[in-house]
């Protein structure tokens, strides 16, 4: 609880660093963007929703706050927006790693699991050797959802 108000205070305290219109200075993004994934993993799913939608204003749509909102709207059950976030990252940065394996799995959930195996094997490819326990949950999930549709051994 005490670190809630001390990071509260924190970002009360930041606020005031950015005027209108200008870009919100790394050390808030940061800050606040902690604070969103806070109240996720307290269960707090809309909070972090509005809180992640208000940072991806406040930030011009910086990447960094469109995951953190997308992870927020999977968690909610809106995987057509978490989809939305994640393709918006995708299309500021095409070898987002989070990115690619996220929309990946969102893709596997709503059924698509063509497009879903297509994104997490390029995961696979260009960022397994960094994150090789992704990787072979990349590859479970693939490998899963092309058995389901008959594609796989």
């Amino acid at each position: 609880m005490q670190s809630k108000a001390i990071l509260g205070g924190a970002l009360a305290a930041a606020a005031g660093v950015c005027g209108c219109g200008r870009p919100l200075p790394p050390a808030v993004l940061e800050a606040e963007s902690g604070w969103a994934r806070w109240r996720l993993e307290q269960g707090e799913v809309d909070a972090a929703v509005a809180a992640g939608a208000d940072l991806v204003r406040r930030s011009g749509g910086a990447s960094y706050a469109r995951l953190g909102l997308a992870a927020a709207l999977y968690r909610r059950g809106d995987l057509r927006g978490a989809e939305e976030q994640y393709r918006l990252v995708l299309a500021a940065e095409a070898d987002s790693a989070p990115a690619l394996f996220n929309l990946g799995r969102v893709l596997l959930d709503q059924g698509r699991a063509s497009e879903g195996r297509a994104l997490l094997e390029r995961f696979v490819a260009r960022h397994g050797a960094a994150f090789p326990e992704l990787a072979a949950k990349a590859q479970a999930a693939a490998g899963a959802a092309a058995r389901k549709v008959g594609e796989g051994p």
